[in-house]
C-alpha cells in the first residue's frame, strides 16, 4: 500500500471515528442530523450499538490497515460500505429516498470504491 493510499485510509479513518464517536457518544445527534426520530431511550441505545459501535471498529480496522499496510483489512469494510449502497437502492425501489440520503449515499459510494480499490491486489496474494 502507497503513501497516497495510505493517506486516503487515513482521512476514511477519520470519518469513520467520527461518525462512531458521535454516533457511540451523542446518538440523538447523530440520529437527528441522518433524519433518524429515536423515541424511547431503548432506541437511543439500539442506535448507539448498530451505528456507533460498528463505525467505530470500522475505524479501528482502518486505522491497522494503514498503519501496517495491510490492504487486505480494507476488504470487508469496503464491502459492509458496498452492501449499504445495496440497501440505499433497495430502500429507493420502496420509495424510501428522499433528497436528504444522497449526501450519505455519496460518501458511502465513494468509499466503498476506494477501500475495495484499495484491498482488490492484496486478495489474490497468497
Amino acid at each position: 500500500m502507497g503513501l497516497v493510499s495510505r493517506i486516503i485510509v487515513f482521512v476514511i479513518t477519520a470519518l469513520f471515528l467520527l461518525i462512531g464517536m458521535i454516533g457511540t457518544f451523542q446518538p440523538l445527534r447523530l440520529a437527528t442530523q441522518l433524519g433518524f426520530e429515536l423515541p424511547t431511550d431503548v432506541a437511543v441505545g439500539q442506535f448507539r450499538a448498530m451505528v456507533g459501535a460498528p463505525y467505530l471498529a470500522m475505524a479501528i480496522a482502518c486505522l491497522i490497515a494503514g498503519l501496517r499496510k495491510l490492504p487486505i483489512l480494507l476488504f470487508p469494510i469496503g464491502l459492509i460500505e458496498a452492501l449499504m449502497v445495496v440497501a440505499r437502492v433497495i430502500a429507493a425501489a420502496n420509495g424510501e429516498f428522499d433528497p436528504s440520503v444522497i449526501p450519505p449515499t455519496v460518501l458511502e459510494v465513494g468509499m466503498s470504491g476506494i477501500l475495495l480499490a484499495i484491498s482488490w491486489p492484496s486478495l489474490n496474494k497468497s
